[in-house]
């Protein structure tokens, strides 16, 4: 069984109502900023910015709600 990967752009997910994750490369080009930027805030807070938590599933896989950011950034 092969895994389907998801070729959908950033903004495809982040504007389709049933993506409930999005990965932390894919928050930081929908805001425009470097991937580090979002690491070096996840990894100073625990959040890449007020309101959005980063949630960490296994030992490195991170992943931002898709939810979580919409509230705060707006949909």
């Amino acid at each position: 069984m092969t895994k389907k990967l998801d070729q959908r752009s950033a903004i495809e997910k982040y504007n389709d109502p049933n993506t409930y994750f999005l990965t932390t490369k894919e928050v930081a080009q929908l805001l425009g900023v470097a991937y580090s930027t979002v690491m070096a805030a996840y990894r100073e807070t625990g959040h890449i910015m007020d309101g959005v938590p980063v949630h960490r599933i296994g030992q490195k896989t991170l992943k931002i709600r898709s939810a979580d950011l919409r509230k705060v950034v707006g949909a």
